[in-house]
């Protein structure tokens, strides 16, 4: 799957439209024997919070927090893809909880509500991606999975089909046409 450069960490491409889902597709391939993984590290991890624009700052985080980060991503996608049982849904919804109660409101700006997180390091950036994970359902949206990478995306039109017609979706018409002439190139 194509990657970018961020802050010198390979990290996926951006194809999803929300952070929440920007942090499933940090995983391609779901269901396979090899999935390929872009969060090894902690500082992965942190690099994409800072990237999608849900931290603001550095954050130091250790092995149990990208542990954590990474049964919220599996727990979400579970979620969405309708396979998960109720102890992965409970386990996201207290992560949502969490970053929910993790906000202080601290007034107005501008007549904007100010609302800004106590949290420290890993709990930082969980909680961000477990308000991120509140936000997308919480809304009625459509959302879409690549038969091909397994990668999740908003669809709201409901007729997008793949991650990225570049990638997936080229690859499966490929594919498709090769099947279809290997099954009329029988024997005369």
């Amino acid at each position: 799957m194509p990657s970018r450069d961020v802050g010198g960490l390979l990290l996926p491409v951006k194809v999803a439209h929300h952070p929440a889902l920007e942090l499933l597709n940090t995983r391609a391939w779901w269901g396979s024997s090899a999935p390929k993984e872009y969060l090894h590290t902690w500082a992965h991890a942190d690099a994409l919070a800072s990237d999608l624009g849900l931290i603001t700052r550095p954050t130091e985080g250790d092995d149990t927090a990208l542990e954590r980060l990474l049964d919220l991503r599996d727990d979400l996608y579970a979620t969405i893809t309708g396979i998960a049982p109720a102890s992965r849904i409970a386990r996201l919804d207290a992560v949502i909880r969490a970053g929910r109660r993790d906000l202080e409101f601290r007034g107005l700006v501008d007549g904007v509500p100010l609302w800004l997180p106590r949290a420290t390091g890993g709990d930082a950036v969980l909680h961000a991606f477990g308000r991120s994970s509140g936000d997308l359902l919480a809304r009625p949206q459509r959302i879409g999975v690549c038969p091909r990478c397994g990668w999740a995306f908003l669809d709201p039109s409901g007729r997008r089909k793949w991650c990225s017609m570049k990638w997936c979706g080229n690859r499966d018409k490929v594919q498709q046409f090769a099947l279809r002439a290997k099954a009329g190139a029988g024997p005369a």
